[in-house]
């Protein structure tokens, strides 16, 4: 029996989604007997990871004839349209059982190659309102949805948001929180202290990290904020770093004028994109998710795997899941002041502080690890493939 899946990737970046992506992968080649075809609808730096997965192909052409700028408009029609046919023969010719859509933003394509492809379609969703209504838009996604088998929802707040927002039955939804690899925190000793050097902070110091793109819905201006009741609450020697995000963007120039203006520039530090984040995060000794709107972020279970305390916003998206009452601090939605008041309680009392760390660490380990997510989506596969998926799930299944 032909045992060919098909996934979508939006891109090959080195982000959220596509990295889990690969992680679920990379266990499926290790555990399952399927031959894996990933489709990725545009390049990017992580394409080499994926191609050693399986065969990779492109939706989008890599490189387009050039010339004058009309002549060129059609060349390059032309060229993406024959492109993308021989995708759909070389398609046809695997003849996958099941095309698995990782991100919303994939929906769309999954369902375009689903009548040549004939098989079921998974949805595995990443993304709340802002981001889904944005690239989507919310009318077009509510027609999209009865065509689509299964949702994988990346936490209860997506699952909701899906039956809430979008009328999806909680028959079809799957409750499968996002997944990291598991670290220890003690491979990072050398680089906690190797960080601290590099960005000038005293090896005593009480560091509080953010992460990830400089975006509004991730709020590096509240970020901002929580370091400025900070210093006026009289807190010294705490630090704030934030990798990622991209310096020289529209953003990057805003929350560098918010830091100078703040009279913080020697206090927070905005690094940019990182290819060792783990490092930067292991110099941290809490993490703030200061995000308006996130599913589920991996940087905040990354930081857990660690061993660091978070500390995000009520009503933001799904980290309140994970934290509860024992992993870190839940503050009502964009308290910066409040948000500031628990850095300090946790600055100030460290047997706390540890204690809610290693309670993340182990949580991180009982419920998120790759294998644990892999075993769950490996059996939703085997139903949907034999046909018992409408049978088995007559409500969500949550982990």
């Amino acid at each position: 029996m032909n045992k060919n899946l098909l996934f979508i990737s939006h891109q090959a970046s080195r982000t959220g989604a596509p990295i889990v992506l690969l992680h679920l992968l990379r266990w499926l080649k290790q555990h399952t007997p399927y031959q894996l075809t990933v489709l990725l609808q545009e390049g990017g730096e992580m394409e080499p990871e994926f191609r050693e997965i399986g065969e990779t192909l492109l939706w989008e052409p890599p490189a387009a004839p050039s010339g004058i700028w009309q002549q060129r408009l059609r060349r390059v029609s032309k060229h993406t349209a024959r492109h993308q046919q021989r995708v759909r023969e070389r398609l046809h010719q695997l003849a996958p059982k099941l095309i698995y859509a990782n991100t919303v933003v994939s929906a769309d394509l999954a369902l375009l190659l689903k009548p040549v492809l004939n098989c079921p379609v998974v949805c595995h969703v990443h993304e709340l309102a802002t981001v889904i209504d944005a690239f989507i838009g919310a009318e077009r996604f509510t027609q999209l949805s009865p065509r689509i088998d299964c949702f994988v929802a990346a936490s209860e707040a997506v699952a909701e948001n899906l039956r809430r927002s979008y009328q999806v039955p909680a028959a079809r939804i799957r409750t499968i929180h996002e997944f990291v690899p598991v670290l220890a925190a003690a491979d990072f000793t050398l680089a906690r202290q190797q960080v601290r050097q590099e960005l000038g902070i005293p090896a005593d110091a009480f560091v509080v990290a953010g992460a990830g793109t400089i975006d509004w819905r991730k709020a590096p201006d509240v970020f901002i904020q929580v370091a400025q009741h900070v210093v006026a609450a009289g807190g010294q020697r705490v630090y704030f770093i934030w990798p990622g995000g991209k310096l020289q963007s529209e953003e990057g120039r805003r929350v560098r004028h918010d830091v100078e203006r703040a009279g913080l520039t020697d206090v927070v530090q905005f690094l940019g994109s990182k290819t060792n984040p783990h490092d930067y995060l292991s110099a941290a000794d809490v993490f703030l998710l200061t995000s308006r709107e996130d599913p589920y972020p991996l940087v905040c279970l990354e930081a857990a795997a660690l061993g660091k305390p978070v500390l995000c916003f009520d009503r933001a998206g799904g980290m309140p899941e994970f934290v509860e009452q024992d992993c870190g601090v839940i503050l009502p939605y964009l308290r910066a002041d409040l948000m500031a008041a628990a850095v300090l309680q946790l600055r100030a009392d460290r047997p706390l502080r540890q204690r809610l760390g290693d309670n993340a660490a182990r949580k991180l380990r009982e419920r998120h690890s790759v294998e644990q997510a892999g075993s769950r989506v490996s059996q939703l596969l085997a139903e949907l493939l034999a046909g018992s998926f409408a049978a088995s799930s007559t409500e969500a299944v949550n982990d």
